[in-house]
């Protein structure tokens, strides 16, 4: 339920689209806020589809304003539009694998923890380091972690198990040359809370039943240690959010960026 005044994540006004010989949509409006579930309902040809698309970028409105964080913009492509956080995508894709496998008891990865080619393995399979993360501090253990497949290669799935069975995943994909480096994202889909970020060559997604701001600390703890084994040629990149952005922007962020190590752990091996 969206808190009372929370204002727009998500807005089209008036917005317009016709085809030859069709008109898909005409001035409709739609307004998403923070905590909103929405499903959109229609007959076959009520131009569901073509409202979707033109929030994904696949089309451009022939009028109307489509209303971002509070800006007016328009999305050139779906790139356009993933870059700039309204696609699904990837995203998506590790809410889904983490339902799938997180509810296994016996086989919920590939390889376990215990395996050391797990790393290697990975990083391998995915043309850009995958390191396991230590979130013992936070309460949960290495469960271990899988091969996944993602829209334009591999991906990987690391899981995770605090002491009372409960279970996070991080979905972790090489990020595509239209993916501009983007501060943590929140989003919540039923029972699942999910921050999203991408940052050099990857893209991360935390997936988990956890409050959000649990969550948060796993996401912020992740972010700390990617950044302490950049390489020192690689500066770190984060986006500052707009006043009016959904994003959760973690100030601890600008410290680690200027604290991380200056060359890669002893433990890193190349595949």
């Amino acid at each position: 339920m969206a808190e009372p005044g929370a204002a727009s994540v998500l807005k089209l006004d008036g917005i317009s689209k016709s085809f030859p010989g069709v008109r898909a949509l005409h001035e409709i409006h739609f307004d998403v806020r923070a905590g909103e579930v929405h499903a959109l309902l229609g007959e076959n040809g009520a131009g569901k589809s073509t409202a979707i698309k033109i929030m994904s970028g696949v089309y451009q409105p022939d009028s109307g304003t489509l209303t971002l964080d509070g800006q007016p913009t328009t999305f050139a492509s779906p790139q356009a539009a993933q870059a700039a956080g309204t696609a699904a995508g990837w995203v998506q894709r590790a809410a889904y694998a983490h339902s799938v496998f997180t509810p296994e008891p016996r086989h919920p990865v590939e390889v376990r923890a215990q395996e050391e080619h797990l790393s290697r393995w990975l990083t391998r399979r995915l043309s850009v380091p995958v390191k396991l993360f230590d979130l013992r501090d936070q309460g949960f253990e290495l469960v271990g972690g899988r091969l996944l497949p993602d829209a334009s290669g591999p991906s990987a799935q690391l899981m995770y198990q605090d002491g009372m069975g409960m279970r996070v995943t991080v979905y972790l994909r090489k990020a595509a040359e239209h993916d501009a480096p983007a501060a943590f994202r929140y989003e919540r889909q039923g029972d699942l809370s999910m921050f999203y970020w991408v940052e050099g060559r990857c893209g991360y997604a935390l997936v988990g039943p956890q409050p959000r701001e649990r969550l948060l600390a796993l996401a912020q703890a992740i972010a700390k240690q990617d950044q302490m084994s950049a390489p020192a040629s690689a500066p770190a990149r984060w986006l500052a959010p707009s006043p009016a952005s959904r994003c959760e922007w973690a100030t601890a962020s600008r410290c680690w960026a200027s604290t991380a190590s200056t060359s890669p752990p002893s433990t890193w091996r190349s595949p």
